[in-house]
């Protein structure tokens, strides 16, 4: 990989069966710049490992879920616009550089 060139480690569905903090930490002792998960519940069961914003949450979170997804300080996959407008009217306002729109 280039010079610079951050990793992400997926650490989604507990791990692939090994547990998701085992997983995490090997990743982060191996290099690893950040973790992905798929859901909210996910990222807290990894909380304390990594700071949040080096979190990717990659699941389909619903506009219901903002303020709490916001709350996180994880980077956030958006897959619609009503996700992305309630994250940006949430408390806390999730800025648009933390957001990965895709």
């Amino acid at each position: 990989m280039p010079r610079g060139t951050k990793l992400f480690a997926v650490v989604k569905a507990n791990g692939y069966g090994h547990g998701a903090v085992p997983v995490a930490h090997a990743a982060l002792e191996g290099g690893a710049g950040g973790l992905a998960v798929a859901t909210l519940e996910e990222a807290a069961q990894i909380r304390g490992l990594i700071d949040a914003e080096h979190v990717l949450v990659m699941g389909g979170l619903l506009p219901a879920q903002a303020t709490t997804a916001a709350a996180t300080g994880c980077s956030l996959a958006v897959s619609s616009r009503e996700l992305a407008e309630a994250l940006a009217n949430s408390d806390p306002a999730v800025p648009s550089s933390t957001s990965r729109v895709g």
